[in-house]
């Protein structure tokens, strides 16, 4: 009786385990996810005030928007827009979801190819699911528009589900993997890759009889992909910063690193000298899966359909990863990785290679040989799987980091978009939007309908946003230094925190009296965005979290006997709270401490 609940006791305690990655990665957006809209997803709220003037069009949804026509996204972020009021972590939330549909899909795909291992299954899928939620994408977790990465993979995956689900109609399964398609190709320029890459599991037969059962099948696949084709370049105009044939101007070698480190890039956070080696070795397992197919598929239609589906699944992160290179090789390598949001594209290579070598080895040799040295294919299986669970265990504890320091820049961008008919400050083209004039245009409508959450200030005066809490001695930190650099130039310098939410303050407003009037803010100094393990996790602020630092030019203020002083900011109520310490200006001398 033990012995017959042993096997089914292990699998139970597999996928158990998996779940853990999702839970972290539904948390973190819980925890460090902020309600605002980050650079292109300004440009929603003028859909979201179209609709609410009745004039949004479907022409206004299909434009273009760099190299996307992102049409299925729009019509997300404008009903999940106008259901939340533009609470853009409703989105983050539904990219969570569509990474939740992949998982779903890797898992059945995975108990239809292993066959009768429900352990191995099991084991596999934990070690998938820890790099499909992995927090090497913190960056799309945390930006809602960045649903556009996630909603082609889980129309995909869904699709190489249906085409091995030989228990359905041939009709069915092209119409359902062909509106997948659609979908996919309207939403991320890398959608057209279902197309190509569908086509051979649904073509896929075990006889010439069966093969040409599916020939108009075909013929309406292909006709349907040429007129994706075509409404999709109707108009097409490439973008003026996007250069297609930069990657012909640049070293081949240089290629050919931005390409290996793109497919690395999910085991290698931001390395470039582990994510290429990485990179060249998934491309080289690739390969031999390619090479081990040929052979297979003559002994085995069956399955060569299970290696072709995970093939293809490999093929859908390299292409694009080649179509990455094509479009933005002219950056530097160590640059280009820097650009996490592409990890959503390529980690599903590794996905692949998962259930790919499994499959291969299942029918080998038992043992494999390296020189005098024998192994057993079983155990080098399990001894790899650990090793992969061992090595996500630091990047899951460094995503916390970076969650946690994004998380400070998106509070900044919401602190400084606040400010924008008030001041002409740097963060606002730094942390908000470069063309200010285009921000104004959508951020305006949107606050009088009440879609900025608090509305958006409206006078440079302190008083006007300024706490009624009562101050206590370095209760909200301090402005401890004001250095002269030059004649017209300082740098200004301090700690602050937020005292009802013990954070950090999002940033910190230098303000200005002269002849008593009233405090007049004239510029924003940024928080330090560094986070430790601790601070991280609690998103308490401690010494080293709340320091900020700010260099500026006096510009119009006139520097005789002004007095500075420096406010906290809280982004999420708009309220500046007062930091201890001002610095008067002298004549002739600079400054001094009151």
């Amino acid at each position: 009786m033990l012995d017959e609940r042993k096997p089914r006791a292990l699998p139970a305690l597999l996928l158990l385990l998996a779940a853990l990655p999702a839970i972290f990665t539904g948390i973190s957006i819980l925890l460090y996810g902020v309600d605002t809209p980050l650079w292109d997803e300004w440009l929603i709220g003028g859909y979201l005030n179209q609709f609410a003037q009745g004039t949004l069009s479907f022409h206004s949804l299909f434009e273009q928007q760099n190299e996307y026509r992102q049409f299925f996204p729009n019509l997300i972020f404008v009903a999940l827009g106008w259901l939340t009021n533009w609470d853009v972590r409703s989105w983050m939330v539904l990219s969570f979801l569509l990474a939740g549909m992949v998982s779903y899909n890797i898992y059945h795909l995975g108990k239809w190819s292993l066959g009768d291992n429900p352990s191995r299954a099991a084991g596999i899928y934990l070690v998938a699911n820890l790099i499909i939620f992995s927090p090497v994408q913190h960056e799309n977790w945390l930006q809602g528009q960045q649903l556009v990465y996630f909603l082609p993979i889980a129309c995909f995956t869904a699709s190489l589900l249906v085409a091995s689900a030989t228990d359905l109609r041939i009709g069915t399964r092209f119409t359902l993997c062909a509106i997948a398609a659609i979908i996919s190709s309207f939403s991320s320029a890398n959608g057209m890759l279902c197309w190509g890459l569908l086509l051979p599991a649904l073509a896929w037969s075990s006889s010439r009889d069966e093969l040409w059962r599916k020939r108009w099948w075909i013929v309406a696949w292909v006709a349907g992909f040429v007129l994706t084709l075509v409404f999709y370049f109707h108009d097409f105009r490439s973008p003026p910063q996007h250069d297609p044939l930069a990657w012909t101007q640049v070293n081949p070698l240089r290629n050919v690193l931005y390409f290996l480190g793109i497919l690395g890039r999910p085991l290698a956070p931001g390395r470039l000298l582990v994510a290429a080696p990485l990179g060249f070795v998934f491309i080289s397992i690739y390969v031999w899966s390619c090479l081990r197919f040929w052979k297979l598929a003559r002994i085995s239609t069956s399955q060569a359909l299970r290696l072709l589906c995970w093939l293809m699944l490999g093929a859908y992160s390299v292409l694009t990863a080649a179509l990455i290179t094509i479009g933005r090789v002219s950056q530097d390598p160590e640059r280009g990785l820097a650009v996490v949001r592409y990890t959503t594209y390529s980690l599903y290579l590794p996905v692949a290679l998962l259930y790919l070598i499994p499959i291969i080895l299942e029918k080998g040799s038992k043992e494999l040989r390296v020189f005098n040295f024998r192994f057993s294919t079983r155990r080098l299986l399990a001894l790899l799987g650990v090793a992969l669970v061992l090595i996500h265990l630091p990047i899951y504890l460094l995503g916390i980091r970076q969650m946690s320091s994004f998380r400070a820049l998106s509070l900044q961008s919401k602190a400084c978009a606040l400010f924008v008919n008030v001041l002409q400050d740097e963060c606002l083209t730094e942390r908000v939007y470069p063309d200010i004039e285009t921000l104004k245009r959508k951020i305006n409508p949107a606050d009088r309908l009440g879609l900025i959450r608090p509305g958006l200030i409206k006078s440079d005066r302190v008083q006007d946003i300024q706490s009624l809490q009562t101050q206590g001695q370095n209760k909200y930190g301090a402005f401890q230094s004001l250095i002269q650099l030059e004649a017209d130039q300082y740098v200004a310098s301090g700690w602050a925190n937020l005292p009802e939410r013990g954070e950090p303050a999002d940033v910190v407003l230098l303000a200005y009296e002269q002849a008593g009037g009233p405090p007049i803010i004239f510029v924003i100094a940024p928080t330090n965005i560094e986070r430790d393990i601790v601070s991280a996790l609690f998103r308490r602020g401690i010494y080293g979290d709340s320091r900020w630092s700010k260099s500026f030019s006096l510009g119009g203020i006139n520097p005789d006997r002004a007095k500075l002083t420096a406010w906290g900011f809280d982004a999420y109520t708009g309220k500046a709270y007062k930091l201890e310490g001002e610095h008067v200006f002298q004549k002739s001398t600079g400054y001094k401490r009151k």
